[in-house]
Order: C-alpha cells, then structure tokens, then sequence
C-alpha cells in the first residue's frame, strides 16, 4: 500500500515537474516574433520588448498576490493587438492609464491609448476652465502621449509596408527620415506626396550608391500630382553629395501649400550652387533664401521667423532635455488664441446691428505667446544649459564650433519643437480652446510620431562629408506668408515668366539643356501679301 503511494506521489511530482518546465517555457521571449517580425509587415502591433511575459515569481510574495485586476491588465497588454479597439475606449481612463504603464508600446497601441487619454484629458481640463479652478487643479498627463519614435534599421521590405501604418493615424504629425533612398523604387517615393499627415520629410542618399540618384525626376513626378502632393508638408530636406536637382524644378518645390522650410544641399557641380537664378525663382514664388546658423533648430527658426524676434543661438539645448525626459507632464492650459476669436465675433455681431461690413479676420501669421517668446530669446527659464552651452562655444574655435553645429540630419526633439513652433500660427475655429504646454512652451495640437528608416552601413568618413558639402536653405518670405494667410486651402497662383534683358554672349553658368539651344543663320521669313498689293495687277 505504502510503495503505491510512493509511486502515485512520485508520477504526480513528475508531472507537476513537466508542466512545471513547460510554463516556463512558455514564459521565454518569443524571439521569432521580437526584431525580425519588427523589420517586416507588422512593425506597427510590435516592437522590440512588447512580447515578453513578465518574470517569475518566487514560490511566496512578500506584499501577497497581485489583484485580478493587474493580472486581467498584464493579460491584455500581452494580446492587445487581438483586443478590438472600441473595448480599449470604453475602459475607464484609471484602467488606461494603468495599461500605458505596463504596455512596451508599439505604434498601433501607442495610437490607441494616446487618442483615448488626450481625449479625456482636454475634456476634464475644458470643465476646470470653464468652473474656474486654481492652478493646483491643473490637469496634466504624460509627455509619451504627444510624441513617438520609432528607427527600423536596414528595412527589407518595400516603402508602403512602413507607410501603409502611418497613414491610418489621425490628427497627428509624421516626421519621416529615409537615410538611403536607393533602397527604395521610383513609384514608392512619388507615392510620399499622397502622405495626408506627413510634415517633415527627410531624404539622404548615399555617395556610393549605385542606382540612380535623387535628380529633376523627383519633383517633376510630385508634381505631376496636382494639388493633392504634400498637402500638408512643413519642411523638406534632402541631403545628397551628387544630386541633379536643378533650378528648373526648383519652382515646383516652392508651390507646395504649406511648405515653410527647404533645405537641400549644393554638392560641386550643383546647379543650385552659386547660382543668381536660384534667387530670382524664389524671389518669384515670394521665397527668400536664408543664411544657416548654429544647429538646425535654430537655423529654421531665424528663416521662419525672419527678424521677428531674437534667436538664442543656444535655445534648442533645454528642449533637447525636455524631449527625452519622459517623466515630465504635460499640463493642458487655455488657449488665448481662442479669445482672439471671441472677440472677433463680438466685432461682427456688433458690425451687423451697426448695418456695417464684417471686420478683417484675424491675422495669426505673426503670433508667438509668452513661452516662446522667453525660450527663443533668453532659453529654457530654469535651465543652465542655455549658458554653459554658450560659453563652451566662446571658448572653442571657429573650426570645432563648425563640427559641433554642422549637423546632417535633424534629431526627433527638433523636429518636434519646430512643428509646435509652426503650430502657434495655426488655429480653426472650430478647435478646442485647449493648449498643452511642458515647462510654458507651447506644444503642437497635433500628436507627433517620427519613423526612421536607417542605414547601418554609413560610416563615419560618410558622414564627414555629408558635413563638409554646401547647404541652401529657402524659407517663406514674411510679406509673402502675411498675403496669403487665411489662404491656405487654395494654391498659391503661379508668377508670370519674366523676360531677363540679354547681357552679351557671356556663357551661363549653369550646364547648357536642350531647351536652351538657339537656331543661327535662319532666312528671314517671306512677307506675306495684302489685298492692297494685288489689286495693282489687276488694272
């Protein structure tokens, strides 16, 4: 009896022990779905980290178990992607923000989630403004909310597998970075104007690349699309050591609706370089080119701003810090932008009961608030970066000051605090008369997400020239911008051709096309006879 007891015990440890071994098995990340699976189709529902189970317990907890609450949300956050969305917005906000802290976010949830608590957040903080609390009873909210980044190293599949994701999102503001476009087919980046929420787009190519190179063929085919190319697009940078982009098509860049920045660089032999065209065509489109200074940042916020207001050459250092904090919150505030509107109304209530016209609307072409203001001129208040960055560079020389700011590419936080710079000019009537800020700036309306598609085998010797070559750098003129704002849903009409008085047979500057040539030693055409020359030989 005793001896079937001990074998009953002993089959059933071993079976304990082999189910035992299986579950922690199962606990084990799945590595077949974690950077492969990342790089391919499905890189928005996954990411680096996001399927693994959390890591076993001992046999007895100190604080006792965890609620069936924690473990009903540590389930979810494993199949999230299997959880229809409409169940994730119908969670309390407590229960969604206890799932943002336990997710590894990818795009898809990230998206979600976001929407879900900015959305009830700008509804609590519109019922504090309207009962007018105090400033304790602000409301604030993680800075992950507003923005996310994501880098795909040497992605294999083609362009529309990472954009596809991108253009299901909603109300939100793309920067997206391709660090070699000779990956990548003609047709795929033609299909980049038809991006809705795309404001930033970045394009590298690489010396050694043997297909063919960024050229006239790149904006000809955008603008072969009409109006609907890059309806919403900011800024425009293209970083090339032997692109043929010429002044002939540099016109069809500068029609873009929105577009405020274009950045290109002016490898020898460029068309674009030394060249008194260029400037003329901008001039034309009611652009001018800038002078770049310091970091990127700064450089596109002196060209935005054209002399509205002093720029620090050192501001963007406290908000480099802001941006990769993640612990900081971000308090949701009134907009007084939206009092300017209040008024206007009042002015044409009062104009109709007057029998008068309807006032001018307002003009914010020319706003900044008090944040960005102080930021640009004096720094982030309360950072000492903005000083010790700015003695550093007093004391190196022209040519380590030179490295330090020649940047190539641009970084996720300028992009960003470009874009809410931009903002301060954009508001809709319909809008609500909420604002974020983080430390008194501003922050865009829209939510920022930011891809990049990186190359791995850049090397540095790669990135020293990209540094050394010529840059140019065009931006909306200010009397242009103050013309057409209210405007901005119908093109700007294109300026008529303007005939160049001929300066002698001094040969251009630029390379000679085909549409140059000039026939010599034609024949003067045959005058042609009138009724009056023919009746005298009649008579």
């Amino acid at each position: 009896m005793d001896s079937s007891k001990d074998f009953i015990t002993a089959t059933e440890a071993a079976r304990r022990k082999r189910v035992s071994r299986q579950s922690l098995a199962a606990r084990q990340p799945l590595a077949s779905l974690s950077a492969p699976y990342q790089r391919g189709g499905g890189w928005s529902r996954a990411r680096a980290g996001a399927n693994r189970f959390p890591p076993a317990r001992s046999g007895k907890g100190t604080n006792g178990p965890r609620s069936l609450v924690a473990m009903c949300l540590r389930k979810l956050a494993d199949n999230f992607d299997a959880a229809p969305e409409s169940s994730i917005r119908c969670f309390p906000e407590k229960l969604q923000l206890a799932l943002w802290k336990e997710l590894t976010m990818s795009l898809h949830a990230w998206d979600t989630l976001s929407s879900c608590l900015l959305s009830a957040s700008i509804s609590r903080a519109s019922r504090a403004i309207t009962e007018n609390k105090t400033q304790q009873d602000t409301v604030t909210g993680p800075v992950g909310i507003y923005r996310y980044c994501e880098e795909i190293i040497d992605p294999p599949r083609e362009l529309s597998v990472y954009t596809a994701p991108l253009r299901a999102l909603e109300g939100c503001l793309v920067y997206l970075c391709i660090d070699n476009v000779a990956r990548f087919e003609t047709y795929e980046l033609f299909a980049l104007a038809t991006l809705p929420q795309l404001a930033v787009l970045e394009l590298a190519e690489d010396w050694e690349s043997t297909a063919n190179g960024i050229g006239d063929w790149l904006p000809r085919g955008w603008s072969e699309l009409g109006d609907g190319a890059f309806t919403g697009l900011r800024v425009l940078k293209i970083t090339s050591e032997r692109h043929t982009v010429s002044e002939r098509w540099l016109q069809k860049v500068l029609e873009f609706p929105r577009l405020e920045i274009f950045d290109i660089t002016t490898p020898w032999p460029s068309r674009l370089r030394h060249n008194p065209r260029v400037s003329r065509i901008a001039a034309d489109c009611g652009w001018k080119v800038a002078v770049s200074r310091g970091s990127l940042f700064v450089s596109y916020a002196e060209a935005y701003l054209d002399g509205r207001t002093a720029v620090h050459p050192s501001c963007d250092k406290g908000l480099t810090w802001l941006f990769d904090n993640g612990r900081r919150q971000v308090a949701l505030v009134d907009d007084p932008r939206a009092r300017i509107y209040e008024r206007y109304n009042d002015e044409v209530e009062a104009n109709k009961q007057a029998g008068l016209g309807p006032p001018n609307k307002p003009d914010l072409s020319t706003y900044l608030d008090d944040g960005w203001q102080t930021l640009l001129q004096n720094g982030l208040p309360g950072s000492a970066t903005t000083d010790t960055q700015a003695s550093k560079d007093e004391d190196m020389s022209d040519d380590q000051v030179f490295w330090t700011n020649n940047q190539v590419f641009l970084t996720d936080d300028q992009a960003f605090w470009f874009l809410a710079l931009l903002d301060q000019k954009e508001y809709k009537k319909d809008r609500v008369p909420i604002q974020a800020q983080m430390a008194g700036v501003t922050l865009a309306e829209g939510r920022f997400v930011s891809l990049r598609l990186h190359n791995s085998s850049r090397t540095a010797e790669q990135r020293r020239r990209h540094r050394t070559v010529g840059r140019i750098l065009f931006s909306r003129s200010r009397e242009e911008a103050n013309a057409n704002a209210g405007s901005k849903s119908s093109p700007r009409p294109r300026p008529p051709k303007k005939t160049e008085p001929h300066l002698g047979p001094a040969a251009p500057s630029w390379a000679p096309r085909r549409d140059d040539r000039r026939e010599t030693n034609l024949k003067p055409r045959k005058k042609q006879k009138t009724v009056g020359d023919l009746l005298p030989s009649f008579s």
